[in-house]
């Protein structure tokens, strides 16, 4: 059988899953197992190319060069979650956010860095991601839409990791995420991950 038929066999196979407690049998079978070790060293591939929709023709590994070690990491992380981001649910959602962001930051890094041969300016003392979608805003332009879409990402990150919230008498409490607000929270991040994609891909020499 080949990769892709594989794929697409254990794409089918999770689809059908209806609990919890299917969904991490299917995920821990031997097939799994199997198809993730076959994806070894392209795992970020796997993972642009199920974000963009399509399958890119841009060479990835030369594009990230030093950095697609580490990019490579965090990407089999995203995927050890969910094969396709269509299997993401609860709170699997924040996991794989906080897993896919540093995954694909390192290409608004080489974009930036190397690219376009800028450096990113700090908003304060310290390193902030932040500042490097920031840095793509205030270019305008293409490299605008990159940055805003990084940006609400990063936003809807921050809002899985800063539960707290405080009424006007000054008393604090938790934000309960339940399953449905993790699931618009898995479109909106989706959808913004495709709308850079397809201006990134674009510029990926």
């Amino acid at each position: 059988m080949s990769f892709s038929q594989q794929r697409n066999k254990i794409e089918k196979q999770i689809a059908k899953v209806n609990s919890v407690q299917e969904y991490q049998k299917e995920y821990l079978s031997a097939p799994i197992v199997n198809w993730l070790e076959e994806l070894a060293g392209r795992y970020i591939y796997h993972l642009y190319n199920n974000l963009y929709g399509q399958e890119t023709q841009k060479n990835l590994k030369a594009f990230l060069d030093d950095f697609y070690g580490a990019s490579e990491d965090h990407a089999k992380n995203c995927i050890s979650i969910a094969v396709d981001v269509e299997h993401l649910y609860g709170s699997k959602v924040k996991d794989w956010t906080l897993s896919s962001l540093p995954a694909f930051d390192n290409f608004l890094l080489k974009l930036i860095n190397v690219v376009l041969g800028e450096k990113i300016m700090k908003s304060k003392k310290d390193v902030y991601e932040a500042d490097t979608y920031l840095h793509l805003i205030r270019k305008g332009e293409i490299y605008q839409t990159i940055g805003q879409a990084f940006q609400s990402i990063y936003q809807m990150r921050n809002s899985f990791l800063h539960v707290q919230v405080e009424d006007e008498n000054g008393v604090r409490r938790q934000i309960r995420w339940n399953n449905k607000k993790y699931a618009n929270a898995k479109e909106l991040i989706v959808f913004q991950y495709r709308t850079a994609f397809r201006v990134l891909d674009q510029l990926i020499n």
